[in-house]
């Protein structure tokens, strides 16, 4: 009877120590994993916004403006002043109106609504009637600029170096505007200076 106890209450003891083992084996094993899986969500939810890379925008490159280089004086000239008596000297009708267009051209300038090289050889030509030497140079110098193709603001430019008295470099611009566009307008024109002033190939002595 005592044998038959202690059998049973050793089977009772052993089936009691294979679910402990088991129990503990599963909880030592799985724990970790639920932890991790834990840590893992919780890190890839907390991310700092400092931490991302942010692209910054492309710059915006200004529009390149294009560089005035001023017409040659040539060597064998020498301009003692840049302003001259002109045709609307002493006439304040004429002088008021120029002034007035030589605004308006002046705040078409960049519109885009007229060719800028056309607008800056009308506001060279609105000087030129003043007897602004210096200012018409530069805003003749500014269509080259844009245009150096073209040959009307080295025309115009060589009529304003003749009044100037800057007679070789007049012939340089006439010569300069053929060059860029050989129309029979400006070759003719060229032809009419050169004989009017170098027959022969001789510049002649002007007469004050």
């Amino acid at each position: 009877m005592e044998k038959q106890w202690f059998l049973t209450s050793a089977g009772f003891l052993a089936v009691v120590l294979i679910v402990g083992s088991f129990w503990y084996t599963t909880t030592k094993v799985s724990a970790p994993n639920t932890q991790t899986s834990s840590s893992t969500t919780t890190t890839s939810a907390t991310v700092p916004i400092a931490s991302l890379t942010m692209t910054p925008p492309p710059s915006i490159s200004p529009t390149p403006q294009p560089v005035v280089s001023k017409f040659p004086i040539n060597p064998s000239d020498s301009i003692t002043s840049w302003s001259f008596k002109s045709v609307y000297t002493g006439n304040d009708t004429l002088i008021a109106k120029t002034n007035a267009d030589m605004e308006h051209l002046q705040s078409l300038i960049g519109k885009g609504k007229y060719d800028d090289y056309d607008l800056y050889v009308g506001i060279g030509n609105d000087y030129n009637y003043l007897g602004d030497g210096a200012s018409a140079y530069q805003n003749y110098n500014h269509a080259v600029s844009i245009h150096p193709d073209k040959g009307l603001a080295y025309m115009n430019l060589g009529q304003l170096m003749d009044q100037l008295g800057a007679y070789y470099t007049a012939a340089d611009a006439y010569a300069k505007a053929v060059a860029v566009e050989p129309i029979s307008q400006y070759k003719n024109a060229q032809l009419d200076y050169m004989n009017w002033r170098f027959p022969g190939g001789i510049l002649l002595p002007t007469v004050k």
